[in-house]
């Protein structure tokens, strides 16, 4: 990825890498593999969803979640 593209802050950049090892994650675990706050967790979901690296998709075993993945769709068209 270029981060030189995106002006996103470390901690947004830490959160894209745990996505993106792990695949499939929910807003609780990416608190609980960090240090930060869920405010920050929230911000950076944000910003990864509004510049379309990640998608958010309904969690079908706890509705009250969402399961935070790579774009792939994005990736391939920035990367074709």
């Amino acid at each position: 990825m270029n981060e030189k593209k995106f002006n996103f802050p470390p901690s947004t950049w830490e959160v894209y890498r745990i996505i993106k090892e792990k695949k499939v994650v929910t807003s609780k675990d990416i608190i609980n593999e960090t240090t930060y706050s869920p405010r920050t967790v929230r911000n950076a979901l944000k910003m990864l969803l509004e510049a379309g690296l990640i998608r958010r998709i309904p969690n079908l075993e706890d509705a009250r979640q969402y399961l935070y993945v790579l774009n792939e769709k994005k990736r391939e068209k920035k990367f074709a």
